[in-house]
């Protein structure tokens, strides 16, 4: 990862999603938390992050440019299925993927 990792939105979710885990494994009442998160969230993020091949900022370029990966081909999201996804995002609960194939 380079000097420039915070110009990146893919590395700052990325890390950002890191910390947010770390945070609820340190406040856990569980004695295996801290491990737990070591093995399930540290590892595999610092195998992908800092990857300069394949990693989230491996198109960047030396002048601080980051173009990222082409884009995915993509249908708009139907209207119902992007308010359920916007509810789950206000605690409404997980979307189920068979609701959103049955809904859309």
């Amino acid at each position: 990862m380079g000097p420039r990792w915070w110009a990146c939105p893919k590395a700052v979710a990325c890390l950002t999603a890191l910390h947010q885990t770390l945070e609820e494994a340190r406040v856990s009442d569980s004695a295996s938390a801290m491990s737990a998160w070591g093995i399930q969230h540290l590892e595999p993020h610092l195998r992908v992050i800092p990857d300069g091949d394949t990693g989230p900022i491996a198109n960047a370029k030396s002048d601080r440019s980051f173009m990222g990966w082409p884009a995915m081909p993509a249908e708009p999201v139907p209207a119902g299925v992007l308010a359920m996804i916007v509810d789950q995002s206000e605690g409404a609960g997980p979307v189920s993927p068979l609701f959103i194939a049955v809904g859309s």
